[in-house]
């Protein structure tokens, strides 16, 4: 058989494997595409910040609508301050599958909830698809609706502070209403949910639902699916993230996510105690380079990067050119989301998307014209 030239494809986890299968074996493998590919989300890698993740996820709620991100995060101090006697309106509010009757209960609907957001902002498609759920066009937009009319934290605080209107009576009644109406307020906020918590956990089950059930295929919300992820097998991932996978993402205090630093030794005792494995978390930056973007991929030659705008693992991806003739191509989509450029064309795509595929095709077209060229001039 005729000598061909091999291109390596991938997203997302393929992504860093085509990247890294380009880097160490170029004579095998003559050209790569990774597409949304983090393979720098490793520890004390300078160019993947740990909170920037989150940022870019909370950006793109924030485009979509300002105060979206602040109403969110309160929604989820709400969920994760609220005590017993709220528990069993927001089992209702938020229709879980069983009753929450403790504090872990609450956690996983955390965790349940929050890494829905994350997922609809990496997977923010034009069009309805259902990488991991079932989605309409544009989910971001869509989920950021319920929250349109409502008012901010101290939008709400300012309403609250105006007295109300009361009828021409004497200094006597006027006060006595006031007094009575006070006390109405207090009874009300010691005895289950607020009336402002209400309007938030019903936006909040109201906006996830775009993610986890847009089409109705769920009676229920099941707490014990925290991980969230639809279709894929999380729990395969956690295993590599186990090994030599580890991405340490963290939450700072600018996302609309709790804030939460990556605890190392509390991923890693988890590590242990699940699956009796170490993190070995920064193997991937000795073995493939990352600790040094300028100096450790100078060499690299025919790999395309690419990365959406709107996909929160851009993160920890190349986002810069520093090849050093220039076959190493960052490329950097407006309006794209996760691998986009991978999935099949469609009417909706964005411009960008489509000028994204024209320049991956006409580099493979001459990485694979560049390596079949050598083996003419040899016959020849």
């Amino acid at each position: 058989m005729q000598d061909k030239a091999c291109v390596v494809f991938g997203g997302s986890y393929g992504g860093m494997l085509a990247a890294w299968l380009r880097i160490k074996s170029p004579e095998t493998f003559q050209g790569a595409l990774a597409a949304s590919a983090p393979f720098l989300y490793f520890k004390d890698a300078p160019s993947a910040p740990e909170f920037e993740y989150a940022e870019i996820a909370t950006q793109d709620f924030r485009t979509q609508l300002d105060k979206s991100p602040e109403l969110i995060k309160e929604s989820f101090t709400a969920m994760m301050n609220s005590t017993s006697d709220k528990w069993s309106e927001m089992s209702e509010i938020f229709n879980t599958c069983t009753p929450i009757s403790n504090s872990s209960d609450i956690t996983h609907l955390y965790s349940h909830y929050s890494n829905g957001y994350q997922y609809m902002a990496m997977t923010d498609y034009p069009y309805p698809a259902a990488f991991l759920e079932p989605m309409p066009a544009w989910p971001v937009s869509e989920a950021v609706k319920p929250f349109a009319n409502i008012d901010t934290a101290e939008q709400y605080k300012k309403k609250m502070s105006k007295p109300e209107p009361v009828e021409e009576k004497s200094w006597y009644n006027n006060i006595s209403q006031k007094i009575w109406h006070d006390k109405k307020e207090k009874k009300a906020d010691k005895n289950g949910i607020t009336k402002r918590e209400s309007q938030l956990f019903s936006a909040l089950a109201e906006s996830t639902n775009v993610y986890f059930n847009y089409t109705g295929q769920y009676p229920c919300t099941n707490l014990s699916d925290w991980e969230g992820t639809g279709d894929l097998d999380g729990f395969g991932w956690n295993i590599l993230a186990c090994n030599q996978m580890a991405m340490p993402i963290g939450y700072g205090p600018d996302s609309m996510f709790l804030e939460q630093a990556f605890d190392f030794d509390t991923y890693t005792a988890w590590c242990q105690k699940s699956f009796g494995l170490t993190p070995d978390y920064d193997w991937a930056l000795r073995y493939f380079g990352g600790f040094n973007i300028d100096k450790d991929f100078l060499a690299m030659t025919n790999i395309i990067l690419s990365n959406g705008e709107l996909d929160p693992w851009r993160a920890g991806g190349l986002n810069k050119n520093v090849t050093a003739d220039g076959s190493g191509i960052a490329l950097y989509i407006e309006s794209g989301a996760h691998h986009l450029d991978l999935r099949p064309p469609n009417v909706d795509d964005p411009a960008t998307v489509t000028e994204a595929r024209n320049i991956e095709m006409a580099n493979i077209k001459k990485w694979i014209s560049d390596y079949q060229s050598i083996g003419n001039d040899l016959v020849q």
